[in-house]
């Protein structure tokens, strides 16, 4: 009877411990890394990658009076008045515009530094008013900032989704030649800003909302 008893306690306690190695147990902050890493991985298997949705506080600036250049912008916020990803985006206040001088917000706190991956950048943007207005994007890279921006692109009034800048097409200007519309992004694995510019009547002030900013094939 007392070896039953002990084959019985054996037992048990060999079903107890198998139970014990194949808890789960909570991500060490390498686990955490890894999974971010595989995330990552896997969005660039599908051809996108979300880098700005506004969610969280905002990194991103309002050049106004900041690089001595003209720019109209005033002001950048979060607002939960439109989104096409999650519930915010970034709203652009800007006083009125002059003449060939835009209104430009932008960020130098980039999750991701890296877009040699992907071969556009692509965003959403709100126009609010009925009046017509342009945007463009520039990619600042490099040891030296090479500012690198794209031709501008018409807004209608409203929604505008998926409006997409290549960035390895020979669409973009630079300083490297003459600020004509012929160079591929340079440096495309050490990029410090990315910005965002907007055009409009002369004298026209307002708002648009910038959301759902993506790096895709």
């Amino acid at each position: 009877m007392n070896r039953i008893r002990i084959f019985v306690m054996l037992v048990m306690f060999c079903v107890f411990f198998a139970g014990c190695q194949t808890a789960k147990v909570p991500a060490t902050a390498t686990e955490a890394v890894a999974e971010k890493t595989e995330v990552k991985k896997n969005a660039q298997k599908t051809g996108a990658l979300l880098l700005e949705g506004f969610e969280s506080p905002s990194t991103w600036i309002a050049v106004g009076k900041n690089w001595g250049d003209g720019d109209c912008s005033k002001s950048v916020a979060v607002s939960e008045a439109w989104a096409t990803e999650g519930k915010k985006s970034l709203v652009l206040t800007f006083n009125p515009l002059v003449k060939d001088k835009g209104a430009t917000c932008f960020t130098e706190m980039l999750g991701i530094t890296d877009f040699s991956s992907y071969e556009a950048i692509v965003l959403d943007v709100l126009n609010p008013s009925d009046k017509p207005m342009q945007a463009s994007v520039a990619v600042t890279t490099g040891d030296g900032w090479e500012w690198f921006e794209s031709n501008v692109f018409d807004l209608v009034a409203g929604e505008n989704k998926d409006l997409r800048i290549e960035l390895f097409n020979g669409s973009l200007k630079s300083a490297g030649t003459g600020w004509k519309f012929t160079s591929d992004l340079k440096s495309p694995d050490n990029v410090l800003r990315v910005a965002v510019k907007f055009f409009g009547p002369e004298g026209f002030s307002g708002t648009v909302n910038i959301d759902n900013i993506r790096l895709m094939n």
